[in-house]
């Protein structure tokens, strides 16, 4: 990584965006997806659905992310 790693997201944040091979999964996304799981609004199954839907590759692992949510939660 170059640059100013001090700016970067924790390191939690990275794992869900870097489940994309086309980065596009963000960090504000991740975010609402916790709030909302945190209000109720969304289960932790529900946001990692929400999260994989940005990915064109195909790739995102929803059920690794589901247990990434958790810790972050």
């Amino acid at each position: 990584i170059w640059g100013d790693k001090a700016r970067l997201p924790d390191e939690k944040y990275l794992e869900i965006t870097s489940m994309c091979g086309h980065a596009m999964i963000s960090v504000n996304l991740i975010k609402k997806m916790i709030n909302d799981v945190k209000k109720g609004i969304k289960t932790i199954e529900q946001a990692a659905a929400e999260l994989a839907k940005p990915c064109v590759c195909g790739i995102f692992n929803a059920e690794k992310a589901q247990k990434i949510l958790e810790e972050l939660i």
